[in-house]
């Protein structure tokens, strides 16, 4: 899903390649890093201020990569046809910005659910 969303729309971003990275050694460098640094702010924000620092943690991570994504997308050329040439580029940034606190705040909602069913 990664790679379409990135050939769509021609999207030029070295965090989000490497995501989507075709060769298998980048890929899991990447994404080991990026899941020890998510389980150790986890784990110290979770000692810390308890559930909800899981809570904080997932928001960051998340906010940081559906925010790169979603500016990338407002610059698209896609986009740009798609919304009007005529439109503000701080608008185009401001719509995309509401679209990525709301992505947030859903992957935000279901880990308060998981949280809560599973009586940590």
């Amino acid at each position: 899903m990664t790679i379409k969303i990135i050939k769509i729309f021609s999207i030029e971003s070295n965090f989000l390649k490497l995501l989507a990275s075709r060769e298998i050694k980048k890929k899991i460098l990447f994404s080991s890093i990026y899941i020890i640094l998510f389980l150790f702010v986890s784990t110290f924000l979770f000692y810390l201020v308890d559930k909800d620092g899981i809570q904080i943690s997932n928001f960051i991570f998340s906010f940081v990569l559906f925010f790169e994504m979603c500016m990338k997308i407002a610059d698209s050329e896609i986009f740009i046809n798609w919304i009007g040439e005529s439109l503000d580029k701080s608008l185009r940034y401001l719509i995309m910005f509401v679209i990525c606190l709301n992505c947030t705040y859903f992957f935000t909602r279901i880990t308060e659910q998981i949280i809560n069913s599973s009586g940590v």
